[in-house]
């Protein structure tokens, strides 16, 4: 009887790994759609508390809706037309820079063969030409447009999403005697995803904002566009600091040289740093209940799964899939716990007990 009890619990296991595959790869396949289904989500979750204090005011529900929807509207359109204008003007500037672009890749690679670093064919390869920029640019702002271009379709999924977040509280409640647990679940989820939502939304608006002065103090061309880039990098935990660095840090060098370069590099560490490890604590509470290694694993797992814009969705996804799924069976909430930090997982802690 053992064996076979050990048989079904081994063949139950090949078959739960063998699903979790297919889902993946079902995801992988879908794309598109869960990234625009899951980016409705995220703007329907960060409403949310506007709607819900436009209602408590004594604004009916429907013009309460109303207004959400416009704002929503006019965030995305300003950000079309920015974003638009922005790459317009980035492609048909790249040229200009081609001496200054020239003169640094003749500088690095004197520096390099200085210390006796052969480039070999990589120096007659013309990487940094102007008709490679050009095509780079082109590249970016098709993506661009393709993003935006699914906006409609989100904006119809906000509605209905808003529609029903007026109502799913209560609905959920009324649930509570069918099984308590999954509904808790799901108001701790939209909790910690409206939280960290929020606060994304918040402090990047406050680091895209205080970025874009400096750099349209110090010059440099395009800030509004590596603002918003710095805004949106703001969901991507640790590498998207990284990436909304490096153009504007380029445009400084490519512009006023080394100095400004790297007075915008050490503008974004201090106000960075002055984020993470000031502010974010004091608003985050208890934060996300996620290990570092776990959020950048999230990171490179979703960008695999569902393209750049996994990279963007990455915590809200590992969010529902631990809350809704891991912690929802006795079998998997100890990979829920090994996702968390230590001081999070519940329970008493094993070096008091030693301690004991």
């Amino acid at each position: 009887m053992s064996e076979q009890s050990g048989f079904s619990h081994g063949a139950r296991t090949v078959l739960v790994i063998a699903a979790v595959i297919v889902v993946i790869l079902g995801m992988k396949a879908a794309a598109d759609i869960i990234n625009s289904i899951a980016l409705a989500l995220v703007l329907a979750v960060s409403m949310t508390p506007i709607l819900n204090w436009l209602i408590k005011k004594g604004v009916p529900r429907g013009i309460a809706l109303l207004l959400v929807i416009i704002l929503v509207v006019l965030v995305i359109m300003s950000l079309i037309i920015m974003v638009t204008v922005s790459m317009q003007n980035v492609i048909e500037t790249l040229p200009t820079y081609q001496e200054q672009l020239q003169g640094i890749q003749d500088n690095l690679y004197s520096f390099l063969e200085d210390y006796g670093i052969d480039l070999g064919e990589l120096k007659n390869a013309e990487f940094f030409s102007s008709e490679n920029l050009i095509y780079i640019g082109a590249q970016i702002a098709s993506s661009v447009v393709n993003i935006l271009s699914s906006w409609f379709f989100m904006l119809l999924l906000v509605t209905y999403m808003l529609m029903e977040a007026i109502d799913f509280p209560a609905k959920v409640r009324k649930t509570l005697d069918i099984g308590r647990g999954m509904p808790d679940r799901l108001f701790h989820v939209s909790d910690s995803l409206r939280s960290y939502i929020s606060m994304t939304v918040w402090l990047g608006a406050f680091n895209a904002i205080v970025m874009t002065v400096i750099m349209y103090v110090m010059g440099v061309d395009f800030a509004g566009l590596w603002g918003i880039l710095t805004f949106i990098m703001s969901f991507i935990p640790y590498v998207g600091f990284v990436i909304s660095l490096m153009p504007p840090t380029i445009m400084a060098l490519l512009e006023s040289g080394w100095t400004s370069a790297l007075i915008i590099v050490g503008a974004f560490l201090i106000v960075n740093t002055l984020i993470d490890n000031v502010i974010k604590p004091r608003v985050m509470g208890e934060g996300l209940d996620l290990s570092p290694v776990v959020i950048m694993l999230s990171l490179f797992f979703w960008a695999w799964v569902l393209g750049p814009m996994g990279a963007l969705l990455a915590i809200p996804m590992t969010i529902i899939v631990k809350g809704l799924i891991l912690e929802s069976s006795d079998d998997t909430v100890w990979i829920a716990n090994l996702m968390m930090p230590l001081d999070s997982i519940p329970g008493d802690d094993p070096g008091e007990k030693a301690s004991d």
